[in-house]
């Protein structure tokens, strides 16, 4: 996620804590139901948390946005799913169709002396 500041229209946003996946949206002297939007792209699989809750996102303008779930200063966990089953699957196949490639081009180099 690009370090941009939320924007809120009553009280401040900051963007802390962040990687290739989530980040914090630190939320301080909001009201409750103020809309939030981050400028980070939307997709639906976002998902985001107060502590154990979880906060509907949607999209604003293609950027992420939710209202906020309380009033006062609070942290907001946005998280990607991460497909770590996925990941092992792209890395066995791509070490399948090393091995197929380099197969191939074994059986197809002519011997010597023929």
């Amino acid at each position: 996620m690009p370090r941009t500041w939320p924007v809120t229209t009553t009280g401040t946003g900051r963007l802390r804590n962040l990687d290739f996946l989530g980040g914090e949206v630190e939320l301080t002297g909001v009201a409750a139901g103020t809309p939030v939007r981050v400028r980070a792209n939307y997709y639906p699989a976002w998902r985001a948390r107060v502590g154990d809750r979880d906060v509907p996102l949607h999209s604003g303008d293609g950027q992420i946005e939710f209202a906020a779930p309380d009033a006062g200063t609070y942290v907001v966990r946005l998280e990607y799913p991460r497909y770590r089953w996925l990941s092992l699957i792209a890395i066995a196949a791509l070490i399948g169709g090393a091995w197929v490639l380099t197969r191939n081009i074994t059986l197809r180099l002519p011997s010597a002396g023929v």
